[in-house]
């Protein structure tokens, strides 16, 4: 008999996630407080719940894809957020699956608060994603898993259904999280710099189509690289990243992580920048006109607690290869290639 799967949070991952069960054959119940997600679920072939209780009483694993970890706990525990919680309707030996982006500790204390509610039968499994919302709907995610053996194998047929990896990380419940931050960090810093690099190819004056080949067919090539600076060469508007999401997979969500986060990114960023101006020292390409002002921006806003992926700031004309005009000395700006 297929595993009974509930779902709390229908949004961009959940959805597709929900869905994609459906197609494997996994009877799925779902809810969300937004009815035109439930709608979609209904129209693929699931059933909507009215609150977490209702969703967790039918289901032999309940799946939440929630934004935060207070969400996570208003589906869990508060009889006020989303109606009646799902604590009070769990199923016997039912196994929770975690895979919202949540501080790893968080995980430990959503342990502590089951068993003073008297449900240590119930298996908590700390599962966070990464691949985003197409990938979500194909059910080829990377699944970071951490908890208990007993528990990962309870879930492991949806775990599979859902991922085209998945890791099982050792350590317990926490572990998946740390996992997935460390998995995060270098995406992160990557599309900045690819936004960086192509930049400055453009205020060079060189072919960004073609420094893009190149930088692909060398040992600089990336799946990043690939996915993202293609749809910026193009003048692409399609949303591949959320700020706000940027923050939360690889800063804001882990302590006591965030320091040594924070001071890598100003590393990364402080090289790269020293790159930058080497560049317009060897090139004699004034400070305005390479894009060298961009890191230092990106550097000051690290500092103050925020990421910003400078894309806005690329020139037009990229894909034709951008070509600055002649500098020509004006008020109050100065050249980095002048003495």
């Amino acid at each position: 008999m297929a595993t009974k799967v509930g779902v709390c949070g229908l949004g961009a991952m959940g959805g597709g996630m929900a869905k994609h069960l459906i197609k494997e054959g996994f009877p799925v119940i779902g809810f969300d407080i937004y009815q035109p997600l439930v709608d979609k679920l209904i129209e693929a072939g699931g059933k909507a719940a009215a609150t977490p209780a209702e969703t967790a009483k039918e289901a032999d694993v309940l799946l939440i894809m929630v934004t935060s970890s207070a969400q996570v706990s208003s589906v869990l525990f508060d009889d006020t957020m989303f109606g009646a919680a799902a604590v009070h309707q769990l199923r016997t030996n039912a196994a929770i699956i975690v895979s919202s982006t949540v501080p790893p500790d968080y995980c430990n204390e959503v342990r502590a608060r089951l068993d003073d509610l008297k449900r240590p039968d119930v298996y908590l499994l700390d599962c966070p994603v990464s691949g985003g919302t197409p990938r979500a709907a194909e059910g080829t995610l990377s699944i970071f898993s951490s908890g208990p053996l007993d528990g990962l194998q309870k879930a492991h047929p949806v775990l599979k259904a859902l991922s085209a990896v998945l890791y099982q990380i050792p350590g317990g419940i926490g572990f998946g999280s740390k996992a997935k931050m460390c998995h995060q960090v270098l995406p992160e810093v990557e599309i900045a710099l690819a936004a960086e690099a192509m930049a400055l190819a453009a205020r060079a004056g060189l072919n960004t189509k073609e420094v893009l080949d190149a930088v692909q067919a060398s040992d600089g090539s990336s799946w990043i690289n690939g996915n993202r600076i293609p749809h910026m060469l193009e003048g692409d508007k399609t949303i591949y990243s959320a700020i706000p999401n940027s923050q939360k997979d690889s800063v804001r969500e882990a302590p006591p992580f965030t320091n040594a986060i924070s001071l890598m990114l100003r590393i990364l960023t402080i090289v790269y920048y020293s790159q930058y101006l080497e560049t317009c020292i060897l090139s004699r390409v004034p400070h305005g006109d390479c894009g060298a002002g961009l890191p230092g921006r990106y550097a000051r806003w690290l500092g103050q607690g925020r990421r910003f992926y400078p894309m806005a700031a690329l020139p037009s004309g990229l894909s034709r290869g951008y070509h600055p005009p002649a500098y020509s000395t004006r008020a109050g700006r100065r050249s980095c290639c002048r003495a």
